[in-house]
């Protein structure tokens, strides 16, 4: 038997994990972006409640329209914010974003507002 002196060579290819893999192996939590699931206007208060997720452990900047509505109080999950008085009534575009180092906005939500308060 003839030895050439070639040893054989075995190549291993991995796919880059992604995801929570990734952040899994690098130590670093994984962000992700804001959902909104659903909206509930409160007509007592004269403001709408936003449920979803990943909305952050600081207030987010929640736009209706083209008005930044003011956050009365929130959590990961939820976001209750107060809608202007002179709001008409109608389907607005909404979007939550994030605060922080990495801000995230949401995909656009369509949030009806029926009605308000009165005026």
């Amino acid at each position: 038997m003839i030895h050439s002196g070639f040893k054989s060579i075995v190549v291993l290819a991995a796919l880059v994990p992604v995801g929570n893999a990734a952040a899994v192996r690098t130590g670093r939590p994984m962000v992700q972006p804001p959902v909104i699931v659903s909206t509930a206007v409160d007509i007592h208060e004269n403001g709408m409640v936003i449920t979803g997720h990943h909305f952050g452990p600081s207030a987010p900047t929640v736009r209706l329209g083209d008005q930044i509505l003011s956050v009365k109080s929130h959590t990961e999950n939820q976001a209750v914010v107060g809608l202007p008085p002179e709001i008409e009534p109608a389907t607005y575009r909404l979007t939550v974003t994030t605060e922080g180092p990495r801000r995230l906005t949401s995909d656009p939500f369509s949030a009806t507002v029926t009605s308000v308060a009165n005026r």
